[in-house]
This record gives structure tokens, sequence and C-alpha cells, in this order.
């Protein structure tokens, strides 16, 4: 009985042995981890109205692309000191408006730009309004801007965004009103409506979504009137200047605006670096249309983004792997 219990305790540990055996021959290597690429995205301030669109898709990055590590960080500061970063590689992308998008990439119309141009700055689209507002006392007796030629007029701009007082004077030049008729007023934005009511200027010009945060400063204004841009007018601008697009503000967006206010607009522009990856940023470009619902649902901002949308009122080079993509889909030719 002994025997017969040793023999099977020996044959119970070969089996065990051999399972053990047979299972770790079995084992198959560990897949090694992907290895994530970092993506910096960087945004100026959490009240920006970018901010919701640049966390979505950083979002639809880090959802559907699994070897992508995509971030949002802050880069408080001057825009212009963002975009140089750009250059220098310390971000992947930045939110900037088209026309300062223009200015730094040729080094032209702001002083400290002037003869410095950022030729490695480069774009992957165009995606949401800045629709350029400009405003008047309700009871001014300005009602068409073609009044104001061969008059000293004095123009509010907001001191947030003081490149726009170069907006103003190219919109006022091309309707034959010279620089050195023009005194910019720099204002906070929400005391631009103040400063026409107390007849510290004329007319107010800024630019910003009719959806974001400003633009709920104007809303709450009354005895302000809206002024149109005439046809040939915003043709002119789009011919001449190829960061503005032809845009509407429709009748009631704000108090008193009983029509539609014909214009135009500044896109919403993301920059990134020359030297980015090429398959890398078509990847990124296509995923944010492959997911633009996504992106539309974080904010009313974003409403109008577009993927034909995306090649209007682009004023620097596309990078060349938004440029594949776009060409693909035949909304440009190579």
């Amino acid at each position: 009985m002994s025997k017969k219990i040793t023999i099977l305790f020996t044959v119970s540990i070969i089996i065990i042995v051999g399972v053990v055996v047979w299972n770790f021959r079995g084992l198959k290597p560990a897949s090694p981890s992907v290895e994530k690429k970092l993506i910096t995205f960087a945004e100026g301030a959490l009240t920006s109205p970018c901010f919701p669109i640049t966390s979505a898709i950083v979002e639809v990055w880090n959802t559907y692309l699994p070897d992508i590590a995509a971030t949002s960080e802050l880069a408080p500061g001057r825009l212009v000191d963002n975009l140089k970063a750009i250059e220098e590689g310390k971000y992947n992308f930045r939110w900037t408006m088209g026309s300062l998008a223009f200015y730094s990439y040729n080094g032209v119309k702001i002083e400290e730009l002037k003869g410095k141009p950022m030729e490695s700055l480069r774009t992957i689209g165009a995606f949401w309004n800045h629709e350029v507002h400009i405003i008047a006392k309700a009871d001014s007796p300005i009602n068409d801007i073609s009044e104001l030629k061969g008059k000293e007029i004095k123009v509010a701009v907001a001191a947030e965004k003081k490149w726009i007082a170069i907006t103003a004077k190219e919109i006022l030049g091309t309707y034959g009103i010279p620089g050195d008729k023009i005194e910019i007023v720099l204002v906070p934005l929400a005391e631009i409506a103040e400063s026409l009511k107390t007849g510290d200027a004329d007319i107010g010009i800024f630019a910003c979504s009719v959806e974001c945060k400003q633009a709920l400063i104007l809303k709450k204004k009354t005895g302000l009137k809206f002024l149109s841009l005439s046809q040939d007018i915003i043709q002119k601008l789009e011919e001449k200047y190829a960061y503005y697009v032809t845009s509407l503000i429709p009748k009631n967006t704000y108090p008193g605006q009983s029509e539609d206010v014909r214009g135009i607009a500044i896109k919403g522009t993301i920059v990134c670096g020359k030297d980015m990856d090429s398959d890398l940023v078509y990847r990124l470009t296509k995923t944010i249309f492959a997911h633009l619902n996504e992106v539309k649902a974080a904010t009313p901002v974003a409403k109008d983004m577009s993927l034909e949308g995306a090649v209007k009122g682009i004023a620097i080079p596309l990078h060349p792997g938004a440029e594949r993509y776009y060409s693909e889909l035949g909304l440009i030719s190579k």
C-alpha cells in the first residue's frame, strides 16, 4: 500500500511539473506598451473662448489615437510670445487669429514684429469666426461708414486685442479713409459702448464670436447700432487680405439689432511649426474632422466649424500634413 502511494505521489509530481513547464513554455512575452507621442496645445487662459474647443480637440486625439498623449497647457502672456514659442518648438499648437498669424509670419504691421518674420509658422486650418463688429450710438448721425470719408474720426478698439486697430484701419482704408484721419482710442472691451455714449469715440470696432463671453458684454448694452459693410467693400477686403471672410450677424443677436449685419470675420486659426512630422500632422488634422461633431458639442463658439470652412481665411502656408489631407478631399489643389 505504501508502495502504491509512493508511485501515485511520484506520478502526481511529474504531472504537476509537466503542466507548469508546459504552461511556462506556452506563455507569450508581454506586448510592449505603445510609446505615446506627446502633443502640447498651448492656451492663453481658462476664460478664453478657445479653451473648450482646445479641450475637445485634445480629448478627441487622446480617445481615437492610441499613440498620442495630448495635453492642453496654459501659456499666459502675450500671444506674440506664444507664437514665438511655437516657432522654437516649446509647444506644438496654438490658436491665433488669421490676421495675427499673417502679421507674425511676414513680420509686418505690428511694431515688435517688423523685420522679424516667423517664417517657420504653419497652419492646419482656420476653424471658427471672430466676427468684426462695427458699432455706433443708436442716435449717432453715422449710418454708413462711407459717410466718414474726409472726416477726422475716433475709433474705440479693445485694449485686450489692440492689433484690431490694424483691422480698423484696413476696413476704413478700403473706404478711402487714410490712417492720418483715424485716431485709435484703446479702452477695455467692456467700456467700448460707454466711450461711444460719452463722445470719446465715434465708432467702435472689435472682433469676437457672437457666442463667446466677450459678446455677452455687448448683449447687455442698449442704445447702440450696428453698421454693415457694403458688398463691394467686403469683396475688396477679401481680395486684398486673405485672412478676411464674409460673415453675417443675424438680426436680434444684440438688443435693438433689428436687421442682419453684413461684414467680415477673422478666422480662429491653429498654428504649428513647419518641422512637425508630416504624417503626424496629417493624422491629427484628419482626426479632428472625423470627430468634428464631438468638438462642436463642446461650445456654441464652435458651431460654425466645418471641413469646407477650414481652408478659408488662411493667410500663411498650410503644414504639408494638413495640405495632404485637404488635397485628398479635393478642397485644395497643390
